[in-house]
């Protein structure tokens, strides 16, 4: 079975709303992210952040990663053209060759 785009845009908003304004228990956030973003796993730890866009809201993940020297790192979309901006910085600081295109999407860690 195949969603109308228009459908899954309401599904969008109507989860943004419950994230925004309903005060859920960790239990129901934990489900809550999961039933959006199924290909989080359940030893991982995620949380669903959310944004206005233009006359809409987003929900987004955030996943914390933690990393051989057992530091941790939370990854999340980037918000801003300037995190991006700062991120191809970083990158170009490190030697690293990367070409942006519009259809890359972006974490910022």
């Amino acid at each position: 079975m195949m969603l109308h785009t228009k459908h899954v845009v309401r599904l969008e908003t109507y989860l943004h709303k419950i994230h925004d304004e309903i005060e859920l228990t960790k239990a129901e956030k934990y489900f809550l992210t999961r039933l959006v973003f199924d290909h989080v796993d359940s030893a991982d730890y995620a949380e669903l952040i959310s944004r206005d866009f233009g006359d809409k809201g987003l929900l987004d993940l955030s996943v914390k990663i933690q990393d051989s020297s057992n530091e941790l790192f939370t990854i999340r979309p980037a918000f801003q053209p300037k995190e991006v901006a700062n991120f191809h910085r970083v990158l170009i600081e490190s030697k690293l060759e990367v070409q942006f295109e519009p259809i890359h999407k972006f974490g910022y860690m």
